[in-house]
């Protein structure tokens, strides 16, 4: 690592700190410009955890952060932990200490996975086994979404019964289509019903199905439902793990008064990437949080704008060269990532990401890329 000392007597302080300010702008496919790589060949020693770490993973939702912190609490332990519980767990931005922040159908809200660790310590965790979540392979998502949306056509259904009995009342000569129509809609609600009720005895085997009907009538709508699955699923399974320090560690940042654009710090820069290094050459595993458009995601989109991911490794790559010869980009050191796309994910063609031969669902991330793109990293003591 080299580091470099400036003394100046002459120079005002606004000025020299000046010299280490960059302007973020999130909506570019860089949005922390202009960082420097600085570790050697002989720095970046190769570091592989990917085998400590177990399977890739295909989140449910906009769940990353959950699987981020459920990967962190699963590296070397026997015991695996339901990133989808997690999800359930994380107080989705909120201050209310166990508010739950589930969105519409299967896809989760956003958060945190520094806070997920910490609900994770206090709550205690259900074990994969009972709400799957562990790869690609098990998770089941059809059913997931099939229950979510059999469930709100049953509610909307629900939602007209009086508007119908009330043209019920009133002399009319359709009452008898009208009544035909009622029962069709009755039927297929009941239909729906029993599927649901058959697909939450396959997703979630430890579900007391005594409770299933006054859970179905009294949510309010499919959020409520799916985390009411979850909570009577696990609330007499959860496991108590030992607590460890959840550190986060963030880019320093201020906003520009002119531009109303973030600035960000290039020593806050380096000592968040100085932190992961550390990590990983003790051979622990580090979860980040970047922007993920132009990074691995080539298109703008909000879903894929804020997105968390797993370092697993690191190693010296050398320089890429196009057809005719010009240095694509330069040698330096990579680190090696676990997405939670699942196992058929790889780079698409235009991002900034390297694929990793024989390793879907993996990709390279130069120490240059990493620092223009993350702006957290969390770790566990």
């Amino acid at each position: 690592m080299r580091w470099y000392l400036f003394i100046s007597f002459s120079l005002p302080f606004a000025l020299i700190h000046a010299q280490t300010q960059v302007i973020a702008d999130l909506e570019s496919d860089t949005p922390y410009p202009n960082a420097q790589s600085h570790i050697t060949e002989q720095e970046c020693s190769t570091v592989d955890l990917t085998k400590e770490s177990g399977p890739v993973r295909l989140q449910v939702g906009g769940t990353c952060y959950a699987y981020t912190a459920m990967e962190l609490l699963n590296f070397n332990e026997e015991k695996k932990y339901s990133a989808i519980h997690l999800a359930s767990l994380h107080q989705d931005r909120s201050e209310k200490p166990n508010e739950v922040g589930v969105s519409k159908l299967i896809g989760f809200s956003g958060g945190s996975v520094a806070n997920t660790l910490i609900n994770a310590y206090q709550n205690g965790v259900c074990p994969d086994e009972l709400i799957t979540s562990i790869d690609a392979e098990k998770v089941n998502t059809k059913s997931y979404e099939k229950i979510m949306n059999l469930f709100e056509s049953s509610k909307k259904i629900d939602l007209t019964k009086q508007c119908i009995q009330d043209v019920f009342s009133m002399p009319n000569p359709l009452e008898m289509i009208l009544q035909i129509a009622r029962n069709v809609e009755v039927e297929k609600a009941k239909k729906d019903k029993h599927r649901i009720l058959v697909l939450v005895q396959k997703s979630f085997p430890s579900f007391p199905l005594t409770e299933f009907e006054n859970i179905f009538n009294e949510s309010r709508d499919v959020a409520t439902f799916f985390n009411a699955l979850i909570i009577n699923s696990c609330k007499n399974n959860l496991i108590k793990i030992n607590t460890k320090k959840v550190k986060f560690t963030y880019l320093s940042t201020s906003i520009d008064k002119k531009t109303n654009k973030k600035i960000i710090y290039d020593e806050s820069r380096e000592k968040m990437f100085k932190e992961m290094n550390e990590k990983l050459q003790n051979h622990n595993p580090v979860g980040i949080s970047y922007y993920s458009y132009g990074l691995i995601y080539t298109r703008k989109s909000e879903e894929h704008s804020a997105h968390a991911s797993l370092v697993v490794g690191r190693m010296w790559q050398e320089a890429t060269k196009d057809f005719s010869g010009r240095v694509k980009e330069r040698a330096g050191c990579y680190y090696l990532v676990k997405n939670s796309w699942g196992k058929d994910w790889s780079p698409p063609y235009g991002s900034k990401a390297r694929s990793v031969a024989g390793m879907p669902g993996y990709y390279m991330l130069s120490e240059k890329n990493f620092k223009e793109h993350v702006y957290g990293i969390t770790t566990l003591e």
